[in-house]
């Protein structure tokens, strides 16, 4: 009982382990005579169930309590949309499509939209399928009983997750069946062994033809497994073998974002909302995207779209509070911030979001306790650990900083950000041999990462490696066509060693990406004005005189070209 209870807690699946108990004190234990009569085993049976009474009321239990979480996460909701005989007719279907997939394992994908409704003719030969196998075994049930022992198996495991009680939006799962094939295989062993002692085959045909299968499941293995190499492969196959489904698009779009193809992953997250336009996911995502553009009052328009359909989204809350708070509408940021917190208090992303809010308020007091409530439920976050690595390090505390910094990174040492963030605190503490491995490591993690190649490129040019500064230059702009620190870098970098034409091409194109960016204009004047443009170099200085009138550096160079030229400085506020 205790294993069992430690078996659930680690996986709902093994729910059925009671029945499964059953099956093998009928065969292989023999707890129950097959030569008696059915009334004598079915008296036998009886006493057996209630030997594992206690076994059957935990079952009962732990149904219980995984249909309230199921309620709790709101994943019965889909089964709104599909009627109980149309879910009955999909597990018939998938009980035989499983046993396929098992000897043929082609079209396998980590997501099989719901159909909603199967063909008749799907459903009637599936029927016909399950019977015959069922009277196959149970007119072997005394004399081969592994067919039957092995068929209920499958049958029996089977029904926690065979959808009948529908929860979330798929309509069946490779991974389900891990536990309920052992009844297959049961079957096939057993079968196997009784077919290769009757010599009815000789024994090397047997063998060969073992091997053979063996050899072929091992390259559908490889073949498979490529498909996971990353979650834009995986959904991309996804797509591929099952029909065009929103999940699978917007899931390739949050991977192309990550990777900062920003207009493909728009384009996924658009078809995800044509094959469902109530995917409110997809748009809340577009919502993100926006952001991350800059695009704050259109973020907003998204995220309030997405309320109006799903009044009970958290994560709707928290994205439109970060926006508004872009927007320095702080008290409606913290609304939402504080209206997520109420539907799920140990929402890490609020509270940490929320403690954001409150540095900008100045209110670090506030900020701090937010922070420590996340790390008081799980130590291990990676956005409290975060948040507070920030904090310190805006706050002068590099050293404290990078302490949590590392804390994130001892619980997962992927985390290309982490690694990004302790580089940048270890650079601003002069040890530039590990912040250079920190931003060597976050790439190796995370290869198209344009601000962990910017701050790379800066300490190998520091070092004198140019060329591969310059390499690592371009692949920023490569990851992110943007990003104008790079572009402004890299051109900086380049007009030192006398490379003037390119360095005025990659200075405008900075300007071009962010027309208000004073150190770009500032080099591209002083790069005119070592060509003797001083003409050209003007309009740049008078621009940065526009954008901050106090600008010592523009002032100084308007007066080198033209000493009367330079208007005095706005008195001091």
């Amino acid at each position: 009982a205790a294993f069992f209870l430690l078996g659930f807690m680690s996986k709902p699946m093994v729910v059925t382990f009671p029945f499964v108990l059953l099956l093998l004190d009928y065969w292989p234990l023999g707890e129950v005579d097959r030569t008696a009569s059915i009334t004598a085993m079915a008296r036998k049976t009886a006493r057996l169930v209630v030997e594992k009474a206690p076994l059957f009321l935990m079952t009962a239990a732990m149904c219980a309590i995984t249909v309230i979480m199921q309620m709790r996460g709101d994943n019965l909701s889909f089964g709104a949309k599909v009627p109980l005989l149309g879910r009955c007719a999909n597990a018939a279907v998938v009980y035989v499509l499983y046993l396929v997939k098992t000897v043929w394992p082609y079209g396998l994908a980590v997501y099989y939209p719901h159909p909603l409704s199967r063909p008749a003719w799907q459903v009637a030969g599936a029927v016909v399928v399950l019977a015959a196998i069922t009277l196959f075994c149970l007119r072997n049930a005394r004399r081969r009983p592994w067919f039957i022992v092995g068929w209920l198996w499958y049958l029996g495991t089977l029904v926690p997750v065979i959808e009948i009680v529908q929860a979330g939006s798929f309509s069946h799962a490779d991974r389900y069946t891990y536990i309920p094939l052992i009844g297959i295989f049961i079957m096939v062993a057993w079968g196997l062994d009784e077919l290769r002692r009757s010599q009815r085959f000789p024994v090397r045909v047997m063998d060969g033809a073992a091997a053979v299968m063996v050899v072929g499941f091992t390259l559908a293995a490889i073949h498979q497994t490529a498909c996971w190499k990353d979650s834009e492969t995986l959904f991309r196959h996804a797509l591929t073998v099952a029909a065009d489904n929103a999940l699978a698009r917007n899931n390739l779009g949050v991977a192309l974002q990550g990777r900062g193809h920003r207009e493909a992953a728009r384009e996924q997250y658009e078809l995800a909302l044509k094959a469902d336009p109530k995917y409110t996911l997809a748009t809340d995502n577009l919502g993100v995207l926006l952001y991350d553009e800059g695009k704050y009052a259109e973020a907003i328009q998204k995220h309030m779209e997405v309320l109006a359909a799903n009044p009970k989204s958290t994560l709707a809350r928290i994205h439109l509070a970060a926006a508004l708070r872009k927007l320095s509408r702080y008290d409606e940021a913290k609304t939402y911030y504080e209206e997520a917190i109420a539907i799920d208090s140990e929402s890490a992303l609020a509270l940490c979001g929320l403690g954001d809010l409150l540095l900008d308020l100045k209110q670090p007091d506030k900020a701090l306790d937010a922070f420590e409530k996340v790390l008081k439920t799980n130590p291990r976050s990676r956005e409290a650990n975060t948040a507070l690595g920030e904090m310190l390090a805006n706050a002068g505390k590099p050293e404290e900083a990078a302490a949590y910094y590392a804390k994130v990174l001892r619980n997962d040492p992927y985390d290309a950000q982490a690694s990004y963030n302790l580089g940048t605190v270890l650079k601003s503490l002069n040890r530039t041999a590990e912040a250079e491995a920190c931003y060597r490591e976050a790439l190796r993690w995370k290869p198209e990462f344009p601000q962990a190649h910017n701050n790379l490129a800066g300490i190998l040019a520091k070092t004198n490696r140019i060329d591969e500064a310059v390499a690592h230059y371009r692949n920023a702009m490569a990851a992110d066509p943007r990003f104008a620190d790079a572009y402004n870098n890299l051109a900086s970098l380049l007009a030192t060693r006398g490379n003037m034409e390119e360095a005025r091409s990659l200075y405008e194109q900075a300007l071009e990406i962010e027309p208000a960016y004073i150190n770009a204009r500032l080099n591209l004047a002083n790069l005119l004005m070592q060509a003797g443009q001083n003409a050209q170099a003007l309009p740049q200085l008078r621009k940065v005189l526009e954008i901050d009138p106090a600008n010592k550096h523009a002032r100084e160079m308007i007066a080198e070209i033209e000493p009367q030229a330079v208007p005095a400085p706005p008195p001091h506020p």
